[in-house]
């Protein structure tokens, strides 16, 4: 039987993301158009000065709002501490995680990301959380909007 990880890989995999298929304003000039914001939670160190327990609590308290929110029920989660090294430069290549969060050797590290890949959520990369949105051709006005509206989800919780 295939695990929910391996399951999430394989779709992947044959999967093309959505902000590449050229079909955005502009897009005979302009590929992708990304915005990234980063939050992070009052009363914790920032992930370079975080013990495991302030790491942990920041997993959890991400976690709760994923578990809790039904606007994330298109959504993904893999847990970095449970990837391999080529699983996680996979994600990197798709553009689900950043190249600095290959670097951070924090505990309790995950991404959260929509099945068309245009929405991903990094967890205790260099930031507590950072959200990231990706959209085909240029669109910053249209994604900055979704990221804000993210980011008060995450927020109100």
């Amino acid at each position: 039987m295939i695990d929910r990880k391996e399951k999430i890989l394989k779709s992947l995999i044959k999967s093309r993301a959505n902000w590449l298929n050229g079909k955005g304003p502009l897009s005979d000039v302009v590929v992708s158009s990304r915005i990234r914001c980063a939050r992070n939670i009052n009363n914790i160190h920032f992930t370079s000065r975080a013990n495991k327990m302030e790491l942990e609590k920041v997993f959890k308290i991400v976690q709760k709002v994923f578990n809790e929110n039904t606007i994330f029920s298109h959504f993904n989660h893999l847990l970095l501490d449970k990837l391999s090294p080529l699983e996680i430069q996979f994600l990197t290549e798709k553009n689900l995680i950043s190249r600095d969060f290959i670097q951070v050797n924090n505990s309790h590290r995950s991404c959260i990301f929509h099945r068309e890949e245009t929405l991903s959520i990094m967890i205790n990369e260099e930031d507590h959380i950072r959200i990231q949105l990706l959209s085909a051709g240029l669109q910053l006005k249209k994604i900055w909007k979704q990221s804000m509206k993210s980011m008060m989800k995450l927020k109100k919780k």
